[in-house]
Formats: structure tokens, sequence, C-alpha cells
């Protein structure tokens, strides 16, 4: 008896997982690029202190903690824990920030121009840092999950084809062969 091969070969499969693979890779490598990018174009400004700063876009902000007084980045937001963060736009109007974590602000402006960045301590003084304020428009996360989505599903649906046309045929195989 002779062996006969199935079809599709196995090494679809393989095609399947790497598709996978390469989704994560590319999703990651889209991810950190555009993080880089929004990095690179961030504003820097002192705190504790008062700043002004021209914020070119309508949207979401993100401001992070980028570096403490010594030049070395912030891990541990501890020591700023009484540090408050009031931003007011040309008008005056007073905008809100909020703090999503220990590490990260957000704001929504909804007019470009001049805002002011007023960052004190509740309790008079405390150590400085270096903030770091960018579009959270920057890192295009429709983008990322998008591309991550496409290949999870042509990964999956490659896999699934392959198994199903693989085993449709190998039923084939064994009736043809009086096998049942």
């Amino acid at each position: 008896m002779t062996k006969m091969k199935v079809k599709p070969g196995r090494w679809l499969y393989a095609i399947g997982v790497l598709l996978i693979v390469a989704g994560i890779i590319v999703a990651g490598a889209t991810a950190v690029n555009g993080a880089m990018s929004a990095m690179k174009d961030s504003i820097k400004m002192q705190a504790p202190g008062k700043s002004t700063v021209q914020l070119e876009k309508t949207g979401a902000y993100t401001m992070t903690y980028a570096a403490s007084s010594d030049g070395k980045p912030v891990t541990d937001t501890a020591a700023y824990q009484g540090l408050s963060f009031q931003l007011t736009d040309a008008d005056g109007g007073s905008v809100s920030v909020k703090s999503v974590s220990g590490t990260v602000m957000t704001f929504t402006v909804s007019k470009p121009g001049a805002y002011t960045m007023d960052a004190e301590y509740s309790g008079g003084s405390g150590p400085s840092a270096t903030l770091m304020l960018m579009p959270t428009s920057g890192i295009n996360g429709a983008l990322i999950s998008g591309i991550f989505w496409a290949f999870l599903i042509i990964g999956v649906a490659l896999i699934v084809v392959t198994a199903v046309l693989r085993r449709k045929n190998r039923r084939k195989m064994l009736v043809g062969n009086g096998n049942q």
C-alpha cells in the first residue's frame, strides 16, 4: 500500500502561524515607531513652575514625567505626589488635567493656541522634573489594532481552511481506497 499525500500540505499551517506572528511584529513596530515619533515631537517643560506652550492641534494630549532633576528617567512618581497641574487657555479658561496613572496625565483642548501650564506643589516645594507633552493622536491606535487583527484573522482563517480541506481530502482518499 502506497502512502498518498493529503492536500493541501501541512506547510500552510506554518504560513498561518507566520502571518499571526508577523501581525504581532508589524503592529508592535508600528506602535513603537508612533511612540518614538510622538516623543521626538513632544514639548518639554519643567515642573514645578509655569510654562506657556503653543498647542498646534485640537484634541487629546498626554503628559508624562520624562526625567528627574538629575536627568534620570522617572520610574517612581511617589516624590511628585503633591504636584498639581492647572492648565489655562489664552482666554483664561480652565482645561481639566486628569491623571490616568501615576506617571501619565491627559487633557483635551478644543482649539489650537497658547496654553499656560502651572505646576505647583500643594505643600509649597518638592523635587523638580521634566515633563513631556504630546498629542495623543501621535500614536495611532486604530492603525495598530487594524494591522494586528487583519494578520490574526487571515492567519487563523488559513489554518482553519487548511484543516478543513485536509480532513475532507483525507476522507475522500479513505473512501476511494475502500477504507472507512
